[in-house]
């Protein structure tokens, strides 16, 4: 069903397609950097096969082997709607990346892979907003925090650095060396920006308990307090339903609050930290 989030959220995966599209033909692939994530590991892989066994293997073939079991992770244990907003996502950045022409906007290579970064930044985090990824190893990350609430896109910057250092032994150091300063801006943005790992609290006035709390547990992975309350004013009946929830699912749940219950009232607040579980073990 496309409502207006959804409209929203596709609207954010489709510029995230544009900007990845832009940052790979304007800035990436005319000073040849060198791909990382699972186009990076791809490549490495059929490199090393040929370089130590003399086994030749299309290194395209190990990229979609990659994203197909990543994909299928995803919609078992993320859910369907930020699946399908990826495969959206990457599916329409190569379909872009293919017809935009490549155009070298630059002599310095430098500035092509500072702003190629940034850039690339970008798209990652328009896309991670609108509750997608652009696969490969976005879906590593997303997955960890997901299950952890913890901050692991440097970790995978990390990993990039490495295979981008044992690559540019078999390719060209000066490669491998820009390439990974443009992992490294990339990283910054999404960190800098990103609300994935950051917390809220909602305290929600209610008087239609059991119907907020049968959807709310439907399409979040967060536990819900009941607690039951009177109103000082009208002297009635109310419930107060507590939980925390990561920063990014806030306004998706509020809209489906105030399907249900038109008149209720909600309190957002910004949580510096958990301690103890606040995640369930099912997710939808």
């Amino acid at each position: 069903m496309l409502t207006k989030e959804n409209f929203k959220s596709l609207i954010k995966v489709i510029l995230s397609s544009i900007f990845y599209a832009m940052s790979i033909k304007l800035f990436v692939t005319p000073i040849r950097l060198l791909p990382a994530g699972f186009s990076g590991m791809s490549q490495l892989i059929s490199l090393l096969l040929k370089e130590y066994i003399g086994f030749s293997i299309n290194f395209m073939s190990l990229y979609l082997v990659l994203q197909v079991i990543t994909t299928l992770i995803v919609f078992k244990f993320i859910g369907k709607r930020f699946a399908i907003l990826s495969i959206i996502q990457y599916s329409l950045s190569t379909v872009i990346s293919q017809v935009m022409p490549m155009y070298l906007i630059s002599k310095d290579t430098m500035l092509l892979t500072l702003y190629g970064g940034i850039l690339c930044g970008i798209s990652s985090v328009l896309a991670l907003s609108a509750g997608a990824s652009t696969g490969g190893t976005d879906f590593i990350a997303v997955y960890v925090m997901n299950k952890k609430n913890t901050p692991i896109f440097s970790y995978i910057m990390y990993a990039n650095c490495i295979m981008l250092a044992v690559s540019g032994a078999f390719i060209e150091w000066d490669l491998a060396l820009y390439s990974i300063i443009f992992q490294f801006v990339t990283t910054v943005i999404i960190n800098s920006v990103h609300s994935r790992q950051k917390l809220v609290s909602l305290t929600i006035i209610t008087d239609k308990p059991d119907s907020i709390v049968s959807k709310l547990l439907l399409i979040s992975k967060h536990g819900i307090t009941k607690i039951k309350a009177e109103g000082s004013y009208s002297n009635s009946s109310r419930t107060i339903l507590f939980m925390i929830i990561n920063e990014y699912e806030s306004n998706d749940i509020i809209n489906q609050i105030r399907q249900i219950d038109k008149d209720v009232f909600i309190g957002v607040s910004k949580c510096e930290r958990v301690i103890g579980k606040y995640s369930i073990n099912k997710i939808t």
